[in-house]
């Protein structure tokens, strides 16, 4: 399945949806299940021969419209206008075929790869790197035990974020070497990395992780074994259940049963309580403009104030997440810190075209789209996993990778917030150790 045949469906079934209308919406949710689900396994397949940011978005797009739809319509129905599913069912291909046109029509890569990059110093790495991101690690762990709130704080997690990037280089480095105290090294700092409660670090730091390591069989020249791939999804279906774990113990709502949280995990996995994104499309172009006013780019300008303290600026702009659970809980759009608080910081899934359309309309959904699509050819044409072994520097691309697939998964800001750190300290590190 070539990307022009991808186009080729996913026009038709856009066609199809209009078609068949809302009198069977349920005909037409079966056919989108069945497309989505293909676009699941293609990509997952894909993903294991030869990693991109393609495959990444395949994978986006299908969990928010197979996934979502079956947790939403099937599972946990919820009231809402049937020509409002239909709009969003419509967005969400429309979205996805932009996005394959910005991809397909992209020829032109960032940059070419420096052939003679700087050699780079483990000296200075393992006398000085190491040591420091040791007292970082011990430093934010004490914050975490005294006053956990603080450690949300953007300048808390620049403290955490330098173990966090040294992680990753001695992921790389063990897989390069094969020298055991890299392994050691990485797990130690990989146990720290696990006591942070943000799903999103996760996530980033999984799809970092990943296409280092298959980019470790591609430059060997070496063919993904079978075991190795059966391994990959065995921690890839762990990590899932991890991640619905952590959420599961912070859920309140119904089926959550106090000191229970083997049998929150699981109620929370087989009711895809976590899979909220499509619902929440569709209650964003319900309610936009009808409702509530476009945020006209407001929720993206967050990402600049992020180190803007809230002293200085009280109601300065924030991610689309907050906002939604306010609109949702209080039906309200003025969005204080306060407002939030008071309904326990409740936070929404809006994905990639939910937020669009809340601050453009149809027009963003477009044009975002399409700039998606070509941002993530440009990283394909110029960032490959088999780079980082020429030079060091282009591990911190990989970061991006989850921003690509966190987009459509949550708001803007949160899929930029951990990655630009991510990508900031490994550079910083690699550039530190180059001679």
């Amino acid at each position: 399945m070539n990307n022009k045949l991808i186009i080729i469906i996913v026009s038709l079934f856009i066609l199809l949806i209009g078609f068949v209308g809302s009198d069977m919406i349920e005909g037409t949710f079966y056919i989108t299940l069945f497309f989505s689900l293909t676009l699941i396994f293609f990509g997952f397949h894909r993903f294991f021969v030869e990693f991109s940011t393609f495959k990444i978005a395949l994978l986006g797009f299908g969990i928010m419209i197979f996934l979502d739809i079956a947790s939403f319509h099937f599972i946990d129905p919820k009231p809402i206008k049937k020509s409002s599913l239909i709009f969003a069912l419509i967005y969400s291909y429309l979205s996805f075929l932009i996005f394959l046109i910005g991809y397909n029509f992209t020829k032109k890569a960032y940059r070419k790869v420096n052939n003679n990059p700087k050699s780079f110093s483990m000296y200075k790495f393992e006398k000085i790197i190491i040591p420091i991101s040791f007292i970082f690690l011990i430093v934010f762990a004490v914050l975490q035990v005294l006053y956990p709130a603080e450690t949300k704080n953007p300048f808390f997690l620049l403290i955490s974020f330098l173990p966090k990037a040294t992680t990753v280089l001695f992921f790389l480095f063990y897989l390069e070497t094969r020298k055991k105290k890299y392994l050691i090294f990485f797990l130690i700092f990989m146990m720290f990395s696990l006591t942070e409660t943000s799903r999103r670090i996760y996530i980033t730091l999984f799809f970092i992780l990943l296409p280092i390591f298959i980019g470790y069989f591609n430059y060997r020249n070496k063919i993904l074994p079978r075991r190795t791939k059966n391994f990959l999804v065995i921690i890839g279906l762990s990590f899932f259940i991890f991640l619905n774990y952590l959420r599961a113990n912070h859920d309140f709502g119904e089926g959550y049963k106090e000191d229970n949280l083997i049998g929150n995990t699981w109620h929370y996995i087989i009711s895809l309580k976590s899979l909220d994104t499509f619902y929440n499309t569709t209650f964003i172009i319900e309610n936009f403009p009808n409702r509530f006013n476009y945020y006209l780019g407001e929720t993206y300008s967050s990402v600049l104030f992020m180190f803007v303290p809230r002293a200085i600026w009280l109601d300065k702009p924030v991610g689309f997440a907050a906002p939604l659970g306010v609109l949702q809980r209080n039906g309200e759009q003025d969005f204080t810190l306060a407002e939030w608080q008071e309904i326990n910081m409740y936070s929404l899934s809006p994905g990639f075209i939910g937020e669009a359309y809340a601050n453009l309309g149809i027009i963003g959904i477009i044009t975002l789209s399409f700039v998606f699509g070509v941002q993530c050819k440009k990283f394909d044409l110029s960032f490959r996993p088999e780079m980082m072994y020429h030079n060091y520097k282009y591990v911190s691309y990989f970061a991006w990778c989850a921003a690509f697939f966190l987009l459509l998964r949550g708001d803007f800001f949160s899929a930029v917030y951990f990655s630009v750190f991510y990508f900031i300290f490994i550079r910083l590190i690699v550039k530190y150790c180059q001679n």
